[in-house]
């Protein structure tokens, strides 16, 4: 079987990635609405800090602050609340640990009054929105066991329909999972589409199908012969899945596969291409779920999982209310250093990353791991530390990143250290 063509993949996804996200409504989110939507967190950190008896508007510069009674499942995401709290300057801590108020003022529009705002001014992230405005309101409510979170977000259809309209539609999720199947696309294009072997294909924790549909599409039109297997830990979803795929498509094939178990003999060595998008939540050790991926590749396979290597303070007001947020040794996001370790670490031959020419392509990247040899300038570019290597000093993997982008991984690095 011919090499799939990594280099091209990442060429096509660094010159289309512009273009899509436009296309799919994706304007300058790192550059305006980022801050805004920073803006809306801290409105619903500092009212449910209120509700929970810590109003920082009444604590004077250089006052110790206390700190909050919650369940125990909420304790991660209290510290989480205020390293954001933190990192806007209303307190500091001391080495100790204990927090100081600070001079900066701890007022803010009512949060209400910022989403409706918001929605006017950006209708493209309705999704993103109203998702956040399931559980943002109820902040101090979950914290307490008032309501449940997961209630908040799948208990009701139209909670789960918003749920869905993110995953599906929102204008970062809709690029990246167009941009990844670019990137499959060119890697293809090395691939004899009159070979008589057949491509076997995984896709790892496919859900409701959102990748599925995109990269289905991608596959009839390159011509190749191929296997498209669905999995998912979920029997419920399985069984949508088959309802949907099975009587459409004859070279669909699901499994029930969950990568904390055992990984069945059949499927060891068995796959070309191993996709996984937005797995890292539920990943409980990621260099061991990583060693599983490559333990069903092919020695020619590459795994390719999209994932968030930037610190979105929203996303901890909806999903780290979840208890999946933080089944991992460490915080759900994780910078692309981090990443590159892991499939060193799995042992995969070589690993690289997806990079854009603006901002907004850096939020979320293709992380690559591959049983075959990468051209230098892919590897030395990725910084993957070789078996012998030591890690790169954070200061020099981020060497020519703006510095919105610097302060953002910076960020992450230190919600992951304290994990």
């Amino acid at each position: 079987m011919d090499q799939f063509d990594i280099e091209a993949g990442l060429e096509s996804y660094a010159a289309s990635f512009d273009h899509t996200a436009r296309n799919a409504g994706l304007n300058d989110y790192t550059k305006f609405l980022s801050t805004k939507l920073d803006r809306l967190v801290m409105a619903y950190i500092l009212e449910a800090f209120r509700d929970l008896g810590v109003d920082l508007r009444f604590f004077g510069s250089g006052e110790r602050v206390p700190n909050f009674v919650v369940l125990p499942r909420f304790l991660k995401i209290r510290t989480r609340l205020w390293d954001i709290v933190e990192s806007n300057g209303l307190i500091r801590r001391s080495t100790a640990g204990v927090m100081v108020r600070t001079a900066s003022s701890a007022h803010a529009r009512p949060s209400s009054e910022l989403h409706e705002k918001l929605l006017r001014e950006y209708p493209n992230y309705a999704a993103e929105l109203r998702l956040l405005q399931l559980t943002g309101p109820k902040l101090a409510k979950c914290m307490r066991g008032l309501e449940d979170p997961e209630e908040l977000l799948f208990g009701s259809e139209e909670a789960q329909n918003i749920v869905e309209a993110f995953e599906y539609s929102s204008p970062l999720a809709s690029t990246m999972k167009d941009q990844l199947v670019t990137f499959v696309a060119s890697t293809l294009q090395s691939y004899d589409s009159q070979s008589t072997a057949t491509l076997e294909i995984l896709e790892i924790g496919a859900e409701t199908g959102h990748c599925t549909d995109r990269m289905l599409d991608t596959l009839a039109r390159s011509g190749v012969k191929y296997h498209y297997t669905f999995s998912d830990p979920s029997s419920k979803m399985l069984a949508k899945a088959q309802a949907k795929y099975q009587h459409t498509n004859s070279n669909m094939f699901f499994e029930h596969l969950h990568l904390d178990h055992a990984i069945p003999s059949d499927l060891q060595h068995k796959y070309d291409i191993i996709i996984g998008t937005n797995l890292s939540h539920a990943m409980t050790d990621r260099t061991r779920t990583l060693q599983q991926m490559r333990s069903m590749l092919s020695p020619h396979g590459f795994t390719l999982c999209s994932e968030i290597t930037t610190s979105i303070e929203w996303y901890d007001l909806v999903f780290g209310l979840l208890d999946s947020w933080w089944c991992g040794a460490g915080y759900a996001l994780q910078p692309t250093q981090f990443w590159m370790e892991a499939f060193r670490n799995a042992g995969y031959y070589a690993a690289t990353f997806s990079r854009g020419q603006s901002q907004d392509a850096n939020i979320e990247r293709l992380l690559i791991g591959t049983n075959f040899p990468l051209s230098a300038s892919l590897v030395q570019g990725s910084r993957c530390p070789s078996p012998r290597g030591g890690l790169p000093r954070v200061d020099s993997y981020m060497d020519g990143l703006d510095k919105n982008a610097q302060s953002s991984m910076v960020d992450l690095y230190r919600v992951a250290a304290r994990a």
